[in-house]
């Protein structure tokens, strides 16, 4: 963290934890058989999440960054009913556990704005994403009075990314609350076409990469605006070069400086470098996200945001040459260093001082 700081990079605490269907005991149709095992599970999460944010404010420079995922705070049956019916229409037992999870994403909220420290809600699968969009708002009406502390992620490959963006504006300017968007093209498309497949609804994803890509600026420019209008933040977390030229280039037009800290890019650590120390070195924040937690469930968070960016990874031509260029460079250095404790020895260590 303080070698990216040093290189004016800020860090993004991501703790890998998260759940989906296929990892908890299914509690059947009217969820009366919620395990505890999952709460206890959640609330181990929400100190990890609290340490991350004590962390970011003692550790990080300047504003500290978490990320958080809300199916680590709450059972993902639970998550998946809230967004299938109306809240009058649960049990019981899952209103109260509705409860018990819309206060552990409070106590996130509060002690992020008290710690000075931005909390991004991380999108998950479309079948979460109601509940999870609801809960967001729930926290930016709570929290986010003067400025964004807690911001919600929009996947740009749905087809209802734009729509709902915009529709959540007009709420943040109809309920007086700074709207936080982190947006990003999206992580889980082999699963949701998959899941659509099966089920036999249509795919919630683009028809086109192409489609995506124009959702995904529209996106931007339009959060931009609101930046203008100092009545939203945005986090462009993207490792597409082109759209990120294009946002530098609609905030030179809307007039906003690159110190503005209302505009944050993103990449994950050891993808796309190059982008990040060059927004670091022209004043942008840039920020590098950095994944940690126990390695089974690090690897597939790591897994699916390499196929995310397959397209990046299959055609970094600057970046593979920028990275042939750094190892030629350490090559030549290494040997430099050989040849000169070779041919001139005092090199090889300290001269004892004459006295």
């Amino acid at each position: 963290m303080q070698g990216l700081y040093n290189n004016r990079v800020g860090s993004i605490l991501d703790y890998a934890a998260e759940a989906d269907l296929s990892s908890v005991p299914n509690p059947g149709v009217h969820g009366n058989a919620y395990l505890q095992k999952t709460e206890d599970h959640c609330n181990l999460n929400l100190n990890k999440y609290l340490q991350a944010i004590s962390l970011a404010t003692h550790v990080t420079k300047g504003a500290g960054v978490v990320a958080m995922k809300v199916t680590s705070l709450g059972n993902p049956f639970l998550l998946e009913r809230m967004s299938a019916v109306p809240r009058d229409e649960l049990t019981a037992e899952e209103r109260s556990l509705v409860e018990r999870l819309e206060e552990r994403m409070n106590l996130l909220g509060q002690c992020a704005q008290n710690a000075g420290v931005r909390l991004l809600v991380d999108a998950e699968q479309s079948y979460f994403q109601p509940a999870i969009d609801e809960l967001a708002l729930m926290m930016m009406k709570n929290w986010n009075k003067e400025e964004s502390v807690v911001f919600n992620t929009y996947q740009c490959y749905l087809k209802d990314a734009y729509g709902k963006l915009a529709a959540h504006l007009e709420a943040s300017d109809r309920e007086g609350f700074s709207l936080g968007a982190k947006l990003v093209r999206g992580a889980y498309m082999k699963m949701e076409r998959q899941r659509a497949a099966e089920r036999g609804y249509p795919s919630p994803i683009h028809d086109t990469i192409e489609d995506t890509h124009e959702c995904f600026d529209s996106s931007v420019s339009l959060m931009l605006e609101q930046v203008k209008r100092q009545r939203g933040q945005v986090v462009i977390a993207s490792h597409n070069e082109n759209s990120i030229l294009r946002a530098m280039e609609e905030m030179e037009r809307l007039g906003i400086s690159s110190q503005n800290p209302g505009v944050m890019f993103g990449q994950l650590q050891g993808m796309c470098d190059y982008l990040t120390y060059s927004l670091g070195a022209r004043g942008y924040h840039a920020y590098k996200y950095l994944p940690y937690g126990p390695l089974n469930e690090v690897m597939p968070y790591l897994i699916r945001r390499a196929q995310e960016n397959g397209d990046v990874l299959a055609t970094t031509d600057m970046e593979k040459y920028l990275m042939l260029a750094e190892v030629k460079r350490r090559m030549h250095a290494a040997l430099s260093r050989a040849t000169r404790q070779l041919l001139l020895p005092e090199y090889a260590a300290p001269r004892t001082p004459v006295h």
